[in-house]
């Protein structure tokens, strides 16, 4: 009788023991509800995610870190468009809410490979998966500062003064370029401090330097000459400049001189071609600051149409390559 009762009590325990291990592999686990428990949101971006698959609900977890980052970064951006406003009385903005979407998915891809899968859990009843998807954002605060540091330098360097006006406005376009983009950074920065580092602002802001490339410009006024031309060529030259914030005069000291050339005119299966070259020489004085050399071949039925459809095809070289070289863009 003992012998059946210590049985039976030992199979209780067991049945008991397992129930208990059942339990508590089911338990929710508490990361769930309050990921911030452990991963505090003064040092991590934490996200949930959940799925019918481990893969679904990872991704669901990255994508929860994303949207937290665009909250703080949206908010940043409202601070500092409200700064500007009450500095410039509204004239200026960053004006950068409205693309911040695509902005973040592009850091979603690039900065939140930082980003770890810490925890993940089985609900087996319901057959669904959780992920907890963390972000160290001391890890990507180094990470942009350095970025930001190397612009600053680049961009310190690209501001000396030039001898060459053509090389000045190179180099503030150039600047002006990296400024934009780093206060991108500027502004990833400060979203994602939360007063555990100060805030960092550009040494010379974009806006700053567009207004030294703007007075640059004025100091480069075109006197355009191009000869045998039908005039496409000194149209879109003029238009392109135009564009571009560069004047054209008549009694300027920059030459923007175009020679163009006949070098050939062949007829192929009832198709004219004629062949264009065109020298383009940029000159102040007697000194030869640039040169580019261009061809162009094209074809039609007709002479004179294979002539016009040609010369429009150097005149879109000849402004695509001149405003490449003064870092400008058509």
């Amino acid at each position: 009788m003992k012998k059946h009762t210590a049985m039976t009590l030992f199979i209780v325990c067991i049945i008991c023991l397992q129930t208990v291990v059942c339990i508590a592999s089911v338990k929710r686990p508490a990361w769930i509800e309050n990921p911030w428990s452990e991963y505090p949101e003064q040092k991590y971006l934490v996200g949930v995610g959940q799925g019918d698959t481990i893969d679904a609900a990872k991704n669901s977890a990255l994508a929860s870190v994303s949207g937290f980052f665009e909250t703080q970064v949206v908010s940043s951006i409202r601070s500092l468009e409200k700064e500007e406003s009450l500095t410039t009385g509204g004239k200026n903005s960053y004006k950068l809410e409205s693309s911040i979407s695509s902005d973040v998915q592009i850091i979603s891809k690039g900065k939140l490979q930082f980003a770890e899968i810490r925890e993940t859990w089985q609900d087996t009843k319901a057959g669904t998966w959780y992920c907890l998807a963390v972000l160290e954002t001391a890890r990507l605060l180094d990470m942009l500062e350095s970025t930001i540091e190397k612009a600053e330098s680049q961009i310190s360097f690209l501001l000396r003064e030039q001898p060459r006006i053509v090389d000045r406005i190179k180099d503030l376009q150039q600047a002006f370029n990296l400024a934009e983009e780093n206060e991108i950074n500027y502004i990833y920065y400060n979203a994602l401090t939360s007063g555990s580092r100060p805030k960092k602002h550009p040494e010379t802001s974009s806006s700053i330097i567009m207004e030294m490339l703007a007075m640059a410009k004025n100091r480069f006024p075109l006197r355009i000459s191009a000869q045998n031309d039908d005039g496409r060529v000194e149209t879109a030259l003029r238009e392109a400049c135009s564009k571009n914030g560069l004047t054209c005069k008549d009694d300027s000291n920059f030459l923007l001189n175009i020679d163009i050339k006949e070098s050939g005119i062949t007829l192929v299966n009832n198709q004219y071609f004629v062949k264009l070259e065109a020298t383009l020489k940029l000159i102040n004085g007697e000194e030869v600051w640039l040169q580019i050399d261009e061809t162009a071949r094209l074809g039609d039925l007709g002479l004179e149409n294979a002539k016009q459809r040609t010369i429009s095809s150097l005149a879109a070289k000849l402004s695509k390559k001149f405003l490449e070289s003064l870092g400008l863009r058509q």
